[in-house]
């Protein structure tokens, strides 16, 4: 009896195709192939009998809960397309570009959302169609052929156009609209860019944005990311950066707890004083500054060590201790004398603030949109966020 491809029938038996091991995907495949080329008749089960075993016990339990639309089948390759599928070329590109760009199968996995045994036999259908070895597996992780090198620079350039077209026609090229992922440090994002991206939605009602707040260094292709943030130096790459302004790294302690104690004249004297940090109470702490020219490193053993600057900045404000932090950060306290700027003079060269985004031969209209409507408005908030 032959596969009756009901719709209905074969979206099941596809969802279900993606709980198969790697190794029972194999074992199919082996199976199909084993008929004479040019056979003119499906050939009886009884040939194949390495594929029997694993018929019985995995195959046709999964084929028998649609009966309407399977029966006793000799159609080994339609079973097998139905099964396993055609390779979708593209898929099985952006498969093998994650895996070499996440150094593993099981990571590519992981960020890819398919199980393991989908994006093993991606990769492997894939070798399999170019006849050529792409990828050496090892304990230590994946290591690209010089095929496999040849092919991933070339299928870099594929999927690139692919997404260049795709954006044509959805016309991101003729009107601000789609989906933009944008990145921050949790703290500058939540106190200045969470403000301008609301507005920004309000004027650009087709732009959606997905504001990522994290304090990690993000990658505009692993994360998915259009444009970011970055406080500190930019090493040098292909991105375009444009700046926003610059920020402080300042010293300050409240007035209670400078009251009963000297003021540090000289970032030696900080070990005289309670110092709140980032780091285990029982490793030393080093603040680094700098005196004519030279830098001048401190260590320092904590009285508290916190998890986040927010906690930070409250320690401080009760009186716990002498604390570090960027000038946006504390400025409003600064300003209002809950906190006192200490050692002024030995602070190290203000940290630039840059929007960057990733190079390309055309920018979308969403991107360039919210490239132009947020630079002018956070370069204004920074200035105001001076001290």
């Amino acid at each position: 009896m032959e596969f009756r491809r009901h719709p209905h029938h074969l979206r099941r038996i596809a969802a279900a195709k993606a709980a198969f091991s790697e190794r029972t995907a194999r074992r199919i495949e082996a199976a199909w192939r084993l008929p004479p080329q040019g056979a003119a008749e499906p050939q009886p089960r009884a040939t194949l009998a390495p594929f029997d075993g694993l018929w019985d016990a995995e195959v046709r339990p999964m084929l028998e809960a649609f009966p309407s639309s399977v029966g006793v089948c000799y159609d080994w390759e339609a079973a097998f397309q139905i099964l396993v599928g055609p390779m979708d070329r593209l898929d099985a590109m952006e498969v093998m570009l994650t895996a070499v760009e996440c150094g593993s199968l099981s990571r590519a996995s992981r960020k890819l959302g398919q199980p393991l045994a989908t994006v093993s036999r991606k990769v492997s259908e894939l070798e399999r169609h170019l006849k050529a070895d792409l990828l050496i597996r090892s304990t230590k992780g994946l290591e690209l052929t010089p095929a496999g090198r040849t092919f991933i620079a070339a299928a870099k350039t594929v999927l690139e156009q692919l997404n260049e077209a795709e954006r044509a026609a959805a016309g991101e090229y003729t009107e601000p609209k789609g989906d933009l992922v944008v990145t921050a440090p949790t703290m500058f994002g939540r106190l200045h860019v969470l403000p301008v991206v609301t507005i920004f939605l309000k004027t650009f009602s087709q732009v959606s944005v997905e504001l990522m707040l994290t304090d990690r260094v993000t990658h505009f292709l692993d994360d998915q990311v259009d444009v970011a943030v970055r406080i500190g130096d930019l090493p040098d790459s292909s991105v375009i950066a444009t700046r926003l302004g610059a920020v402080r790294r300042v010293t300050c302690a409240s007035p209670v707890y400078l009251a009963p104690r000297t003021a540090p004249a000289v970032p030696q004297d900080l070990v005289d004083h309670d110092v709140i940090s980032f780091e285990s109470v029982s490793s030393p702490t080093t603040w680094r500054y700098f005196s004519a020219g030279h830098e001048v490193a401190v260590s320092l053993r904590s009285r508290l060590s916190v998890s986040t600057i927010d906690a930070a900045i409250n320690a401080g404000l009760a009186g716990a201790g002498v604390i570090r932090a960027n000038s946006y950060q504390v400025a409003d306290y600064v300003r209002d004398d809950l906190l006192l700027l200490l050692l002024e003079t030995y602070e190290p060269t203000p940290r630039p603030v840059h929007l960057i985004y990733d190079k390309r031969n055309r920018l979308p209209l969403k991107l360039r949109a919210f490239v132009d409507f947020v630079v002018p408005r956070l370069r204004d908030r920074l200035r105001a966020a001076a001290i």
